[in-house]
This record gives C-alpha cells, structure tokens and sequence, in this order.
C-alpha cells in the first residue's frame, strides 16, 4: 500500500498491513475505536485537508529567475492523484442496508474531505479502505479481532487447551473432547484427559452414546476383535455380539488377523455359511471339513449334503452318551450313514432320505427323557446330533420329521 497521502486511511492502511503480516495467517489486529486509538485522527484524501497538507508525488514545474529572468524547470511535491473515493451511500462492510452521509445537526459529514472527523465516521473509514485496494480477506483479522481479545483471556484463565476446541481445560466441561463431560467420565471411572481410555480405537463418547460398547473394555463382546475394529473396519460386525452370523465361530476366529478383513485362509465373519455349501463354517470346522472349500473330500457332493459332518459329530460322543454305553450302537449308527453316503453318491436321494429318516427315529426322544429306543440317551448330545440330521435332511431337499 503506498503511503502517498500523510496521514490519510493509505498511512493507516499501510500500519494496519504490516501488523496483519507480524501477527501471521491466524491473528487478529485491533485497533483502540475511542479517539486515542487514532491520535491525530485521520485526514482526508482530498479537499483543503487533504493529506493533512504533505503533499509526496513530485512534479515539474517551469520556473523563472526572479534576478536573470531566466525561465527552467524545476521538481517540486504536489498533493498526489488519490483516483476515486468513498461513493455515497455505500454497503457496509459485514451488515445488510445502505449508509449515506452521516448528519449531525445542521452538518452532513463526508468522508472524502472530512476524514475521520469523529467516531461516527469509522464505517466510513472502513469503506476508504476497501476503495484503495484492501480486501475482505484482508480485513478480516480486523473483525475477528474482538473475539481474539477474549480468547486471549480466556487462555490466560483457562489454562492449557488439551483437547484443541478453542477452551482451556480449566474452563473446559469436556476436556479430551471425546463427547462424555468431565463429570460423567469420573462417574464411569474413565480417563477425562484421553478421549479413548481403552485405546480400542473409538471414543468414549462414541461407545456410550452410539455403540454402547464399554469404553472401559476394548473387547466388549470378548471375541478376540476390540470395538474399533469392528466398528470401523471394512468388514464391519458386531461389537455386541461375539458371533455376529451365528456360525458356531467367533468373529475373532473368523477374522484371524483382526483386521476386518478378508485374508485367505479367515472365513467370513458376516456370512454364516463362507464357502455356500449349505453347511455353517462353525459345524465344519467342528466336523473336520473346509469351510473354505465347498466340497472339501472332492467326491462331487458339496459339504453340505454329504454325511461327512453328522459322522464326525457321532464319532466324537463320548462313551456315556449311548445306551447302555454300547459302543455298537455308535458303530451302528456310522455304518447307516455310510449307507446314505452310498445312495447320495448313486443319485438316489429318495432312499437316502429314507435311511435317514430310519436313523433318526433312533435320537427322537428326550421330551422328558430318552425313549426307549433312543441310542444316544445323553440329552445334550442326542439334541445335538438330531439337529445335524435334520440339518442334511433339510440339504438333500427332504422334510425333518
């Protein structure tokens, strides 16, 4: 901004642009809006006053000698081109509406050759400025300047500002910003100054208000997965629910790595059944089968209407479970699935059914006991069992009994 009218809103504006510049891209500079603030006020750019009479551009002028007669040319200072000034009436700077001159008594004020004459005038002032080349971006740490005066107190009695919202701790209800105020955090036992206590990758004011995870345990559903991973990965599950698709398998045990992804090798732990063999992945991991694999033997029957995972649970009873302990009713009941194996393997699906329906008429009781011709008389096993059973039933497109 060239200083070319003394004392003018140019030797302001020229102050004022520096000051802007000392205090950097985030401050604010104020100035005093009583009359001290501008001591001497402010002259206009044009007029008799103008420029509080310095005059700075120079200018050639013919001149004779006064003794010799002799005619030259000589430099002399001359009040400088000002180009426009404040056009009346005119949009003040922030506000809606129109401000003409300002009038008091019988005398109307204008800024151009009245400069800043009183207190009134300092809208004038403003639109001077914006008339020799400042801009809105350069008056705005003019207008945030009050509000920067109490910030600056408000640090100064707030203390240190932790959590970066603009308001010292000591004034701050909220002080790690985490959404739970100082209070309802020391109710819960969690740590005020951290906005995660758990470190489990959401707030603590997230998990009360919107997850309802405990943000004092990063596994609130103790599945091997903590909270924010479940919440926020690509492959979001439950942080409530340790087995979000119900498979029989954790979405820890699912998700090996824990990180919400699908790596070879983890089964999906949105998707109860990974590999669509109409077989849940927590019955084959539990069976022996690949839950990854939807025809795990390679025999042309898909996991799920192959016998393979009934077997496995029979195989697996324990001694106690069949009647009278007789380990031939285990060998038994294997021996008719392997016939089922066979009639499936023959395209004889009916028979198949048939035979299955023969064998579960053996695991059919335990309403308030086992029936009497019940082989496996344990309850918990027998239901177990029954509802593999029902399950392949159900697979090779039969009705469960």
């Amino acid at each position: 901004m060239p200083n070319d009218c003394g004392t003018s809103s140019k030797a302001f504006a020229q102050t004022y642009l520096y000051a802007v510049d000392r205090m950097g891209p985030d401050g604010a500079v104020a100035f005093g809006s009583d009359f001290s603030g501008f001591a001497g006020h402010l002259a206009p750019r044009f007029g008799d006053d103008a420029c509080d009479g310095e005059p700075s551009c120079r200018s050639t002028v013919p001149y004779t000698d006064p003794i010799t007669g002799e005619t030259t040319e000589i430099e002399v200072l001359v009040p400088c081109d000002q180009g426009a000034g404040v056009t009346y009436p005119f949009a003040p700077h922030g506000i809606p509406g129109s401000l003409s001159r300002l009038v008091a008594l019988d005398r109307a004020f204008d800024y151009n050759t009245d400069g800043l004459a009183n207190v009134g005038l300092l809208p004038d002032l403003i639109e001077d400025l914006k008339v020799i080349g400042l801009t809105d971006t350069d008056l705005e740490p003019m207008f945030r300047s009050a509000e920067a005066y109490v910030r600056m107190w408000e640090r100064a009695e707030c203390g240190p500002d932790l959590d970066g919202d603009g308001l010292g701790n000591d004034c701050d209800d909220d002080d790690d910003g985490d959404g739970l105020s100082d209070a309802d955090e020391a109710a819960r036992g969690t740590d005020p100054l951290r906005a995660d206590s758990d470190g489990d990758g959401l707030s603590d004011g997230r998990e009360v208000n919107e997850t309802n995870t405990n943000p004092l345990d990063a596994d609130t559903d103790d599945d091997g997965l903590n909270d924010g991973t479940e919440v926020n990965g690509a492959n979001p599950t439950d942080p409530l629910d340790a087995d979000s698709d119900d498979d029989g398998l954790g979405d820890g045990q699912e998700d090996a790595n824990a990180n919400g992804q699908q790596d070879a090798g983890e089964t999906d732990p949105n998707d109860a059944d990974s590999d669509d063999d109409e077989l849940p992945d927590g019955i084959e991991v539990a069976a022996g089968t690949n839950p990854l694999d939807a025809d795990s033997d390679d025999d042309g029957v898909p996991d799920g209407e192959d016998v393979e995972f009934v077997q496995a649970a029979i195989a697996g009873l324990p001694g106690t479970a069949t009647r009278d302990n007789a380990d031939g009713l285990r060998t038994a009941m294997l021996a008719m699935l392997e016939a089922v194996e066979r009639r499936i393997a023959d395209g004889d699906v009916d028979e198949a059914l048939r035979q299955l329906h023969n064998l579960r008429r053996h695991i059919d009781g335990c309403g308030a006991g086992p029936d009497a011709d019940d082989w496996v008389v344990d309850c918990a096993d027998q239901l177990d069992v029954r509802a593999l059973i029902d399950l392949l039933i159900v697979n090779l497109g039969g009705v469960p009994a």
